[in-house]
């Protein structure tokens, strides 16, 4: 994600969750083909061995060195990436040495440690931002495994219907990537957080009959979860600077687990009260975060901060950049109106 530029940004976020999607087909593959979960669990983490065993393939973020004063090394993964794409060295040469200067002259600036912290994620002008990201990242995961849980409530074999949860991933993934392209990234996550809360709080009002009504909602509402769960990561990797990035987007993987260790209980509590109290619960945070959401910057088409204060200034910059295009505008058709 830092090194993506920002015409394909989205739809290489997007892009990773159709891996998402295919180990989650395979999982109710292999829980019918082996019925025990220890064999289960065996054949599901050996892959990732194999993983782990490929690390050395991928180069270092160029982006991460840069804001680590590790100059030499960047401009080496970027010569041999633009060896790769036909792009000129000595180009891509002088046009490092551009962002090195700007980097030096902003972290002089800031005073900025090399080494990115929890607590640098709650300065001035970041902290409003962290707060509502890692308010959704738990929420989401929250609402999206109490939807997942819900399978075996439903009619029908219950392989089948842990496998329509995760067929149903697939075209909303690929409905993100023409919709984040055009709408961007704020909007269809808020708009995807409300629907879904929208569609835990009609599954129990629908009768019985048909049976396929309350899993056609339950359905749509875990199509939404998942568009909201892959825009709020393009979201968090984009707005979290540089220097924190890896911070930030591990502190919100965790506030997410958080999220999905809590999301059993509360439908377990619908057994222990009233079946329609955990969906009340799962709407209402859902809902809530729609409208959280909307307070976030958006990042469409625009290159990801490197340093504290640039992450702080996202949103004044927009409003700023509004008001800029609307003088030019008006420049612009005063010259009109001199020469005619």
């Amino acid at each position: 994600m830092e090194i993506m530029s920002p015409k394909y940004r989205s739809d290489y976020g997007i892009g990773t969750y159709f891996g998402w999607s295919i180990g989650y087909l395979i999982v109710p593959l292999f829980a019918w083909l082996l019925r025990d979960w220890l064999w289960i669990h065996i054949v599901i983490t050996l892959p990732c061995f194999f993983l782990l065993s490929s690390w050395w393939l991928l180069p270092e973020s160029p982006r991460w060195l840069l804001s680590q004063g590790r100059h030499e090394e960047a401009l080496e993964v970027l010569s041999k990436a633009a060896k790769a794409n036909g792009v000129d060295i000595n180009e891509a040469d002088a046009k490092l040495k551009e962002v090195i200067l700007k980097l030096e002259k902003e972290q002089t600036q800031e005073t900025e440690t090399s080494t990115g912290n929890v607590l640098q994620l709650l300065k001035p002008g970041m902290w409003q931002k962290t707060l509502i990201v890692l308010y959704l990242w738990s929420i989401i995961a929250f609402v999206y495994y109490g939807i997942s849980y819900n399978t075996n409530e439903l009619a029908g074999d219950p392989f089948l219907n842990f496998a329509a949860y995760g067929i149903i991933e697939v075209p909303a993934y690929i409905l993100l990537l023409f919709v984040m392209r055009s709408k961007g990234r704020r909007n269809p996550l808020a708009i995807s957080l409300v629907a879904s809360g929208i569609a835990c709080l009609l599954i129990y009002p629908i009768p019985e009959d048909p049976w396929w009504a309350s899993t056609a909602v339950s359905l749509f509402g875990k199509f939404c979860i998942a568009c909201s769960f892959s825009i709020v990561y393009v979201c968090t990797a984009e707005i979290f600077p540089t220097t924190v990035r890896n911070v930030g987007l591990g502190t919100a993987s965790v506030s997410a687990r958080i999220g999905s260790i809590i999301a059993p209980f509360v439908r377990e509590l619908g057994k222990a009260t009233h079946p329609v109290i955990p969906q009340i619960i799962f709407g209402v945070l859902a809902a809530t975060g729609g409208i959280l959401a909307l307070l976030l910057p958006e990042m469409t088409n625009r290159s990801v901060p490197d340093t504290l204060k640039e992450a702080a200034e996202l949103s004044r910059k927009t409003r700023s950049k509004t008001k800029t295009d609307t003088r030019l505008t008006m420049k612009e058709l005063n010259k009109f109106k001199e020469k005619v």
